[in-house]
This record gives structure tokens, sequence and C-alpha cells, in this order.
């Protein structure tokens, strides 16, 4: 939808968001939230949050406000039609956006090649922000961030490893399966071992 059917409401943000991204949070609502390469005219921070109002549903900046205060939304930047500057300021957020994530996926696929496991479909293309501080070497699958194998997860990633339908579930083959036993068996200790698609301790076997 092109752009001028959008108010634009922007504001700096006390959160600290890692990533820029998009979502719609509610019907004709959308948000881009993150860490602004070039923030707008006017912000002190470099954190920020912009609504897009559509206006086939928002007719009229009353509106916009309205919504705003419902939702206890203060303090913004600007209220305008992302039009001349807002929308160049808007274009270059999403271009950033999306160069990043070509990067990411770049990143990605260099990892499938070294670890010899396939990039999945609902695997993660960087580091859920649960385990961003794990090391990557130290995932079962590394290529989709899935089963962090650090001191603190290890266990836990025994656990949910052994219930092995997760394999098929998680779209694995075989091969790759054994791998990740055998980086799991290896984070676990020596007196672990991967064996006929789970990981046991080696006086279990």
């Amino acid at each position: 939808m092109p752009m001028k059917n959008f108010w634009t409401v922007t504001l700096v943000s006390s959160k600290k968001f890692k990533r820029l991204r998009t979502k719609t949070i509610t019907t004709g609502i959308q948000i881009l939230v993150g860490p602004l390469k070039k923030p707008p005219k006017g912000a002190t921070g470099t954190h920020v949050q912009s609504y897009h109002f559509n206006i086939s549903r928002f007719k009229t900046k009353a509106t916009v406000t309205a919504w705003l205060k419902k939702n206890k939304i203060k303090k913004w930047l600007e209220l305008t039609k992302p039009t001349g500057l807002d929308e160049r300021w808007l274009r270059v957020q999403i271009q950033a956006m999306n160069e990043d994530l070509k990067i990411d996926k770049k990143a990605q696929k260099a990892r499938a090649s070294k670890y010899g496991i396939a990039i999945k479909k609902s695997g993660n293309i960087t580091k859920p922000k649960a385990y961003s501080n794990v090391p990557t070497s130290q995932f079962a699958d590394p290529v989709n961030f899935r089963y962090p194998i650090d001191k603190s997860h290890v266990l836990p990633a025994i656990r949910y490893f052994n219930q092995t339908e997760h394999r098929v579930q998680g779209g694995y083959s075989t091969a790759e399966w054994a791998k990740m036993g055998g980086r799991i068996a290896t984070a676990a200790g020596k007196d672990y071992q991967y064996k006929t698609g789970k990981v046991v301790r080696k006086e279990e076997s």
C-alpha cells in the first residue's frame, strides 16, 4: 500500500531494540522499531518507534491521537502524513532492515556449509533473544540456532533432544541428527555419548 495512505507517529523509545523490525500490532496499524542508523530530526536517542496508521481506518489526526491516548502512548515527536523527508526516512530504515536481513541470511548459509546442517524453514536466522549470549559454537544446531548446549543449557538440551519425535518435527535428516547428538554429548562431558538417536550416559549403553 502506498506510503501516502498512512499517518506516521514517531517517538523516541525508552526500550532498546536489538534489531530493526516491522510488525502489524492490530488492524490498520503497523509499527517499526529498532536502533536506527539515521534517527529522525528531533530525536534525542537512537532507539525509535514509528507507528503507521492506515488512513482508511484512521481518517483524521484526531482518531490517531485518541488511539494513542487510549493506549497511553505519550511524548511522540511528530504526527504527520509520511511525505517528503518523512517518507524518505522511513524508506531508508526499511532498506537498512532488508540489507541486514541479507547479511544474516548469507551468514546462515555459511554456517550451513561449515556445520553440515541444512537451513530449516522454522529455524532462526539470528540468535533468539534468550540465547543471545550463547556462542555460536555452543548450539547443537548452530545453523538454525537451536539446542543451546552451553553449561546452563546442555542438560535441558539432552532431555529435549531425546524426545526423538523432534527430529522429524524439526526437519532433520538422520545424519544431521547424529551430528547434533555428537555435539550435545561432547558438551555434556566424557560420561555421555550419542547412540541410536539419543544422548545417553555410557553406562546406560
